[in-house]
């Protein structure tokens, strides 16, 4: 069992001291402060005639890595050894420094031994933090593996750049790989348990509906468990392969482990649920989106009963992906394929009873091939001529053999500059809101709106017409700030007040450019003039000029004087006081007799002592004034006698009410970001550190609802424009996926700490 660091019961007595003045506090600073300079300058004197003798050290030598409860510190770890490599004698010539940085450790034996003992270390961490999960030591399990793991994982590496060989590189890929998969699997563990407590507080208190969903979810993450469990276990042994290191403990551990969690499921889904299945009776050969896939089937259960008014869904979104089941569990979809990509496709059917259902979901799969068809695209609305801060119209109907496509993906271009993306509504019709970016040439230009996407079930299409792009003025300031380097700064504004943002501002001085700024979101740019670039008591000009050829925006310039100011803090070679070097006057200017007291005390090894010295005071004072009662705001109550040690609050998981509030608060994309993290945690266990958000979205969803599935696809989608494209998320889009995350979910994306 590891030790865990938050659950210390040593306590230091605190020193109540509830008369001391400030003036006694001073006096006494001072006084600490003048022994402490006295006592070194006496040590540095009686030192100055002999040397320093090296102190022995009773470590022994290390021969293997020890189990992280008693590893001993890098710093100890490099063993005495004489130079011909016999036992050591004893003597100081032989005496081996073990306070050496093992980083800066030269020579090959020094780095194996780092080396060996990072890895020991590292497995030893692994392996404990494995063991402590499979006894329920949650805590535990994470401390080990926080960041004295990351610290060797650092310092392994650093080692390790040292050398030419791939396999350090691939150990300190494994170790990283292992630990990321451990993380999360100790985190799903922590969940399941919790989760587990609380249906058998259900069930005890005969709240059957409660205990339904509470095994529902218990069955989902334990399919997330399983997986990560297997992967786990792989890399543990792929470890072992690259290192030599028996992780056999760790990964019997892991494989215990998951084996007891599966068996918890099936005792679960026993006591509260019934096993289902989906019996398809046809499914159309080829689809495309002009001919639908039709897909017929029943929902019953394990013995053949009917299972009525359930929700039937593939896990494609788009039209006709979804129905219900009819009284004697019947279904027929008619799907309309968009993003699915052509050829063969194999496609998930699932079945999703309520929540509260004693019926267990289920899935299965069909097989068609998939066909595409180009889209007609058509402006209806659009504009003639735009300038850069205007907002203009643009709305196209997107159609598929006559009849309105719905929920295509449409882009609107300028010029190639990507001005709004979305997708289509019901009714094949896409409308937005545009700007002019400075990025786009003034003149004639194409204005394109692009449908559907390429080798996919509706191909991509376009319609293009021109449009002429107006240049506009720009308004340029400047303004100086004097000091030992000149600060610049100004703004960028458009002719109608329009902040242009990200716009290279060159800065001259008496002609001759110096830097490129560039202006910040609210078209500010700031800039600093040096040394190279003004003389000292100088008065130069400063110029800040905007001029993009293939921008909109007309050039445009603005000047200011500038001086770099004499530093106030003499240096060498200035003038400046009465003990300049080069100067007469003073008691101690050079060429004066000094005396021996003056010599102590100006000697490096005491001036670095002084600074310990008022350093140590001063953090001293401040842990004196925070545990004074006057500096100390927490009262005891009546009756009570000690101190309360403050609790740092565990954090709160981020809820669909923070995304409601970072939409206005940190903007639509940190809302989403937010809402995937919400959606990720709730509806997606099983996540794996090493996937993209795509790849999470496939490994995950097979343990989903349908409905639960199709919302998670979609923040994928809004989390990957978000993250990686130039558009920010539309508001109206956040707010519509907030909605359906809320139902399909429930109280899953509303609970963020219990149930």
């Amino acid at each position: 069992m590891f030790a865990d660091p938050a659950v210390e019961t040593n306590t230091v007595p605190e020193l109540v001291c509830p008369n001391v003045s400030t003036h006694a506090r001073l006096v006494a600073v001072l006084c600490c402060l003048l022994v402490g300079v006295g006592g070194m300058a006496l040590t540095v004197g009686a030192s100055a005639d002999g040397a320093v003798t090296p102190r022995e050290s009773a470590d022994g030598p290390v021969t293997a890595a020890q189990p992280v409860e008693v590893q001993p510190p890098l710093s100890a770890m490099i063993a005495q050894q004489s130079p011909d490599g016999g036992p050591d004698n004893g003597t100081a010539t032989n005496q081996t420094d073990h306070h050496r940085d093992p980083e800066s450790a030269s020579g090959d034996g020094s780095q194996s031994d780092v080396k060996r003992w990072l890895v020991g270390s590292m497995a030893g961490r692994l392996e404990g933090s494995a063991i402590n999960l499979s006894q329920g030591e949650y805590q535990l399990a994470r401390s080990v593996l926080g960041e004295g793991f990351g610290d060797d994982l650092d310092r392994y590496v650093n080692v390790a750049g040292d050398t030419d060989t791939q396999q350090d590189d691939q150990v300190a890929k494994r170790f990283n790989e292992t630990q990321q998969a451990q993380q999360n699997y100790t985190e799903q563990i922590s969940e399941f348990e919790r989760l587990y407590e609380a249906y058998q507080e259900a069930k005890e208190a005969g709240d059957t509906a409660r205990a339904r969903q509470l095994a529902k979810r218990l069955a989902r993450l334990g399919s997330g468990i399983n997986e990560t469990g297997k992967t786990l276990a792989d890399r543990y042994g792929a470890l072992s392969n690259v290192t030599g290191v028996s992780l056999d403990d760790g990964q019997r551990a892991v494989l215990n482990t998951t084996n007891r969690t599966l068996s918890q499921v099936e005792a679960v889904v026993e006591q509260s649920l019934v096993r289902t299945e989906l019996r398809i009776t046809s499914v159309s050969p080829t689809a495309a989106y002009d001919d639908p896939l039709v897909v017929e089937g029943q929902y019953v259960t394990e013995n053949g009963t009917a299972i009525g008014d359930s929700v039937i869904a593939l896990d494609a979104p788009g039209p006709g992906s979804k129905t219900t089941t009819a009284s004697n569990g019947s279904f027929r979809l008619t799907y309309r394929p968009i993003d699915l990509e052509t050829g063969d496709q194999t496609i998930t059917v699932s079945a999703t009873p309520d929540n509260t259902s004693v019926y267990l979901p289920t899935t299965t799969t069909v097989t068609t091939d998939i066909s595409s068809v180009e889209p007609r695209v058509a402006f209806i609305d659009s504009f003639d001529r735009i300038s850069f801060g205007a907002e203009r119209s643009v709305v196209v109907d997107v159609t598929v053999a006559e009849r309105p496509a719905g929920d295509v993906p449409v882009a609107i271009t300028l010029d190639g500059r990507t001005l709004a993306t979305g997708r289509t509504t019901e009714s094949g019709r896409f409308e937005s809101a545009v700007q002019l970016p400075p990025s786009v040439r003034n003149g004639t230009v194409d204005l394109t709106a692009r449908a559907g996407t390429d080798s996919r079930a509706v191909a991509a299409s376009s319609a293009t017409r021109t449009v002429t792009v107006e240049s506009s003025p720009t308004d340029l300031s400047l303004a100086t700030t004097n000091g030992s380097s000149i600060r610049v700064h100004g703004e960028l504004l458009a002719a109608n007040g329009v902040p242009v943002a990200d716009q290279p501002i060159r800065l001259s001085v008496d002609g001759t450019v110096v830097d490129i700024v560039r202006t910040n979101a609210t078209g500010v740019f700031t800039g600093l003039i040096d040394s190279e670039s003004a003389t000292v008591g100088q008065s130069v000009t400063i110029t800040a000029r905007y001029d993009e050829p293939t921008s909109n925006l007309e050039p445009s310039r603005a000047s200011a004087v500038g001086e770099r100011l004499k530093q106030e803090t003499n240096t060498p070679g200035e003038s400046g006081g009465p003990n300049a070097p080069g100067e007469s006057g003073g008691p101690n200017a050079p060429g004066d007799q000094s005396s021996p007291l003056w010599d102590a005390l100006t000697n490096p090894i005491v001036v670095g002592a002084g600074v310990v010295s008022v350093a140590g005071l001063f953090i001293a004072g401040y842990f004196w004034r925070r545990r004074s009662p006057s500096a100390t705001p927490t009262a005891t109550q009546s009756g009570q006698s000690g101190t309360e040690t403050p609790q740092t609050p565990e954090p709160t998981a981020t809820t669909l009410a923070d995304v409601e509030a970072a939409i206005e608060h940190d903007g639509p994309d940190a809302a989403v970001i937010s809402l995937y993290e919400v959606v990720s945690r709730y509806a997606a266990a099983d996540v794996r550190p090493d996937l993209t958000p795509r790849e999470r979205y496939r490994a995950a969803r097979d343990a989903l609802s349908a409905e639960q599935a199709t919302v998670f696809e979609r923040v994928t989608t809004l989390y990957e424009q978000a993250k990686f494209a130039r558009e920010s998320v539309p508001t109206d889009r956040i707010e519509d996926m907030i909605a359906a995350v809320r139902q399909d979910f429930g109280e899953d994306a509303d609970a963020p700490a219990d149930d």
